[in-house]
């Protein structure tokens, strides 16, 4: 958006700083969180695509919005008290504020689906019930009867973020238990040996690096070999990784990650002849 645009976009609505009040849409679990496409097939006669580009309308005033306070704050002789602030914006008939509209189209990664968060269901419903969220050239524009399942899911705002919370302490504790275990190899029982583990054991321990080293996990010794594997042009490279132990059964296991190299021919020492920097290459 040029900065004249967004100038206009300003002027034509109203806006003013408010506290604080949402947590970030990133503290709400993803698993807890439906996806913009399921929240709209909630909306009688918005399609999916239509739907989208209409939330960005919200996206795109909060920014503008954001960048105008900013701006404000800078040119003002106001001390900065410290505390979080939204800024809470009308126009077109819908109020709203700039944390509402961050909740609206979450992305937790660049290639996740977009989500939309509890929090945000009242201004998706008030954007439908203003006619923003219908397709330039759509015929049938009429405002049906919002599905109730939409409802229960705004209103369920607070018990979704403490159940999130509740998910984050439990994904903490699971981390910590694990580091722990890496940093006492020899508590860790055989049974529950893998390649992830002990892969993980052997970095956190004695780093990374080529080729074999032993150490004695759960009162076992293991050893880890790793060979470097190479493409058929010699410019890119793969690992292949093997750890190797004797379990109580007298057993010896093997546990391997291949090389996506594994089956090229320049590490065949039968068939590596031609390649770059091989025997018989010119």
């Amino acid at each position: 958006m040029s900065p004249l645009a967004r100038c206009d976009q300003v002027t034509m609505m109203k806006m003013k700083k408010v506290k604080s009040t949402l947590p970030h849409a990133s503290k709400l679990d993803s698993s807890v969180m439906k996806t913009l496409d399921e929240v709209l097939s909630a909306l009688p006669n918005v399609s999916p695509r239509s739907g989208k580009i209409g939330t960005k309308w919200a996206e795109k005033r909060a920014q503008a919005a954001m960048c105008e306070m900013v701006r404000r704050d800078i040119n003002s002789n106001e001390e900065d008290t410290g505390e979080d602030w939204s800024v809470e914006i009308e126009d077109a008939g819908v109020t709203f504020t700039t944390e509402e509209a961050a909740h609206l189209r979450y992305q937790p990664h660049p290639m996740s689906r977009l989500l939309c968060s509890p929090y945000a269901v009242g201004l998706l419903i008030a954007m439908y019930q203003a006619g923003l969220l219908f397709g330039k050239t759509q015929k049938n524009r009429d405002v049906g009867e919002v599905a109730n399942w939409l409802y229960t899911y705004g209103e369920q705002a607070t018990q979704l973020y403490a159940k999130s919370l509740s998910l984050s302490i439990e994904e903490q504790k699971k981390a910590e238990a694990y580091d722990a275990q890496l940093a006492h190899p020899e508590s860790i029982p055989v049974s529950a040996f893998n390649y992830r583990l002990l892969n993980d054991v052997f970095v956190a321990n004695l780093g990374l690096g080529g080729g074999t080293k032993v150490m004695v996990i759960g009162g076992v010794e293991v050893s880890k070999t790793v060979r470097v594997r190479t493409s058929n042009s010699g410019k890119s490279r793969d690992s292949e990784v093997t750890f190797t132990y004797v379990d109580s059964d007298g057993e010896t296991v093997v546990l391997e990650k291949e090389s996506i190299y594994s089956g090229n021919r320049r590490n065949d020492a039968n068939r590596n002849h031609g390649l770059p920097g091989s025997r018989g290459y010119k």
